[in-house]
Formats: C-alpha cells, structure tokens, sequence
C-alpha cells in the first residue's frame, strides 16, 4: 500500500524557542540547562516538557536548571510537567524574570508543594550553585 507520510517538526510553529546548555561538574555529573524564550499559552508546557524530556533521556544529568528568564507565562498548572519532567534526574531549579516569577512562584507553591527559595532564582549562577552543590552532597 502506498501511504503518504507528511513530514512534520515538532514545535515549529510553537511561540517558544529552546536551547540546551551542559554545566560540567566533573568528569561523571553535569548539570543540563535548558532556555526558553517566547511566550507560553495553553499548549507551550507540553512542548516544553516534551523538550526537558528529551534533553534529560539524552543528556542524563545529575540536575537540570530552567531557564524561563526569556519566557512570558501568566500561569497555569499545566507547566507542572515540565518542572517534573526536570527534577526526575535529581535536583531541579527555575531561573525566573519578571515576565514569569509570580505565575512560577504560585506553581512551584500550589503545585509542587514546595518552597519557592529552594527552587526559583533570580540569577543564572546562583541557580547554578544549588544544583551543584546537591550533586555533590549525593556523590
């Protein structure tokens, strides 16, 4: 039977953009950082952890920080996923901006039921630190 496959990129007409970053710890623990820009609506979350997903199966960090600096977002539970699809490989933080800091803030609350202090971030470095300084408590 002749069927027609349709070529397809996923997330290419998605708002958002991604890009992946690796932190090396050492020669066995890296950190895997993942950058989103754009704007995320009610469909961006899953694209997103659909990305994290990957990034983490391929990757397979010790930690993982997003960063979501660049990323309008209002809120929603939804994005839930992607900061679990982030934490399934250890530590997990979120670098924020004022575009997305309250809407995360309230998710990592109301959600994760966890403190903000111990996930969200203001600076790269600093974000950074916490997973790495976790990585290393473990090994």
């Amino acid at each position: 039977m002749g069927y027609q496959i349709e070529p397809v990129e996923i997330g290419a007409d998605s708002p958002i953009r991604y890009r992946f970053g690796l932190v090396r710890l050492d020669e066995k623990a890296t950190i895997l950082m993942v950058t989103f820009d754009g704007t995320a609506g009610e469909a961006e979350p899953r694209l997103m952890s659909a990305v994290v997903n990957f990034g983490v199966s391929f990757v397979e960090p010790r930690g993982v920080v997003l960063d979501l600096r660049g990323l309008s977002y209002a809120g929603g539970d939804r994005m839930s996923a992607t900061l679990d699809a982030a934490r399934r490989r250890g530590r997990a933080v979120v670098v924020v901006s004022d575009l997305c800091r309250a809407a995360i803030t309230s998710l990592v609350e109301a959600e994760l039921m966890a403190r903000p202090e111990e996930w969200v971030f203001d600076d790269p470095d600093r974000a950074i630190d916490a997973v790495a300084e976790t990585v290393r408590r473990r090994s």
